[in-house]
């Protein structure tokens, strides 16, 4: 495969495109086994073209994403901003004289919904870091 590279140069990623013509199961597992082999040769990361461009690319799934995440994110913060009072006083109520289910419903929420938040306003901000291309 090294053969096929030209020139000597360090690699630190590979793109593999379309390459073989064969039926599309056939082309899949083809493509599948020369971005394995083209990364034991290289070692670097082997992505295929398709998969470059959903990474790094804004498209219409990106945009829909956005728009959605944007909107729940808007409503966290309502939310969250709004009703602070009472947030509060339901974590702390496990930790400040309340009862062993309520300390565990309190903890639970908590555990629960720090990766939910983080996974939605990551997921706007990624979005739009991809949308005014900022890689």
């Amino acid at each position: 495969v090294a053969d096929y590279v030209s020139g000597a140069g360090e690699y630190s990623l590979v793109v593999v495109g379309d390459v073989f013509s064969s039926k599309e199961a056939a082309q899949s597992r083809l493509k599948r086994d020369f971005t394995n082999l083209l990364t034991d040769v290289f070692r670097v990361p082997v992505i295929g073209s398709e998969d470059l461009k959903s990474e790094y690319l804004f498209g219409r799934k990106q945009l829909v994403s956005l728009i959605g995440l944007g909107f729940l994110s808007i409503l966290l913060y309502f939310v969250v901003f709004n009703f602070q009072e009472e947030i509060l006083s339901f974590v702390s109520a496990g930790q400040f004289g309340g009862s062993l289910n309520s300390k565990i419903i309190a903890s639970v929420s908590v555990v629960v919904s720090i990766p939910v938040i983080a996974t939605i306003i990551g997921g706007f901000y990624s979005n739009l870091l991809k949308l005014i291309r900022f890689e």
